[in-house]
């Protein structure tokens, strides 16, 4: 069971959330920080977005998944975004730095 930070989600009283809404907001919201630390200037648009996809995305799935499937969670969109703490888009940051690093070990 989600539970989101306006509430429970509930099917007999609306308040689902669509999955593909969700995704989008993620993508969008990966977007929107990722221009405001200014790090994607040299980028073209479809770079930012593909870059944008795979943040928002993998936040919502490393969110997801790492809480026990019989527990009930909080899943809120903004936190999990976060590019630090215990989340997706810290993952990635952190294997990113990684590989640059051994990019550059490998040509001294």
């Amino acid at each position: 069971m989600v539970d989101l930070p306006t509430g429970k989600m509930k099917s007999r009283e609306g308040t689902v959330v669509d999955a593909d809404d969700l995704m989008e907001e993620m993508v969008e919201e990966a977007a929107k920080q990722t221009r405001e630390l200014g790090k994607i200037d040299e980028m073209t648009e479809q770079e930012v977005s593909d870059l944008a996809e795979m943040i928002g995305l993998g936040a919502l799935k490393f969110f997801l998944l790492k809480v026990d499937p019989k527990k009930r969670m909080m899943f809120d969109p903004n936190e999990s975004i976060q590019l630090q703490g215990h989340t997706g888009p810290f993952i990635q940051y952190t294997h990113a730095r990684i590989k640059s690093i051994l990019r550059k070990a490998e040509s001294c």
